[in-house]
């Protein structure tokens, strides 16, 4: 699964579409149902990672992307700014810098590319320090 994980972090970074936004936060996130079946790691070290707040905001955009509104947790959105003039918020994007997409929960904004890198960074990095690299 650490695999795919990689195969949609891939698609991710060359083709930033909704598409392949979303195919990568959702496998991100699946990847803690897979590691729980297959009794690879304690249910204990599962929770442990799964409260990271990066993993969390993994699990929203999944989640939202399923459910469209979240009810248990902050309810997220994204919006996507764009380097046109008026396509941002002044100081957020230089003029014709390109897209960049946003996930607002609560009172946090996170750069989405950002946090791709951050959970694909703590996915290789977990899979690394409990030997997992049989289960990729």
């Amino acid at each position: 699964m650490l695999n795919k994980l990689e195969n949609e972090y891939g698609r991710f970074k060359s083709d930033f579409s909704d598409e392949n936004l979303y195919n990568f936060f959702v496998t991100a996130n699946h990847l803690k149902d897979y590691l729980r079946n297959t009794d690879a790691v304690t249910q204990r070290i599962l929770d442990n990672f799964a409260s990271d707040q990066d993993i969390k905001d993994s699990m929203d955009l999944c989640d939202k992307a399923k459910h469209h509104t979240l009810t248990k947790r902050p309810n997220p959105t994204t919006w996507t700014w764009s380097g046109e003039i008026g396509g941002a918020p002044i100081g957020v994007l230089a003029i014709g810098e390109g897209d960049k997409r946003v996930l607002f929960s609560g009172t946090r904004d996170i750069d989405v590319d950002w946090l791709a890198d951050r959970v694909m960074l703590k996915w290789r990095d977990f899979f690394a320090l409990h030997g997992l690299a049989n289960q990729a």
